[in-house]
């Protein structure tokens, strides 16, 4: 996403990352998340993420949106 949101504030931060990923996607939001949900690995998700344009928190809140709270690596990268 082209501006940068900070989240520290919010209640439910991963929520509100998410959302902002449907309102920047617009229509094309479930088409894309289709396939981006069946994408296990991280490294893979962030790398198609970022491709896209959305950078940052978002990606580890829509992963998790994906795959389970807590399923985003440790360290940030690599395979789950």
């Amino acid at each position: 996403m082209k501006t940068t949101v900070d989240y520290s504030k919010s209640p439910a931060p991963a929520f509100d990352a998410v959302e902002d990923i449907k309102e920047y996607l617009g229509a094309k939001y479930d088409v894309i998340a289709e396939d981006m949900a069946k994408i296990t690995s991280a490294t893979e998700f962030q790398f198609y993420c970022e491709f896209a344009g959305i950078q940052g928190f978002p990606i580890k809140a829509w992963y998790e949106h994906f795959h389970g709270q807590g399923s985003w690596p440790v360290d940030g990268n690599g395979e789950t």
